[in-house]
């Protein structure tokens, strides 16, 4: 299971920057929708690590970003076995957050 625990706006680039690789990448989750209770994993890395949002009523979401505005849980309904299994293989773990806080 994954959880995240949010506050304030997490907004990743639009667009991949020059240079940046997605080679070896497990999950990616780029807050592409603007609704639904649902974040989708975009990594193309096998069986997809999609999110939910238990409370919808404290999230605001556009286009690229979501916003929590109040208490939340966002977590996966699945194990992430694939996380797992490749941090136990590489022995590393890199987590790339774009993060504006509210104050």
């Amino acid at each position: 299971m994954v959880c995240l625990f949010l506050a304030g706006l997490v907004r990743p680039l639009g667009t991949w920057a020059a240079g940046r690789s997605s080679d070896g990448l497990v999950v990616l989750y780029d807050f592409r929708l603007a609704k639904g209770g649902i974040v989708r994993d975009r990594s193309g890395a096998g069986q997809p690590l999609d999110l939910t949002i238990e409370n919808l009523k404290n999230v605001r979401r556009s286009e690229g970003a979501l916003e929590v505005r109040g208490q939340t849980l966002i977590r996966s309904d699945m194990p992430a076995d694939k996380v797992f299994k490749a941090v136990r293989r590489s022995g590393e773990i890199t987590i790339e957050a774009w993060v504006r806080p509210a104050n």
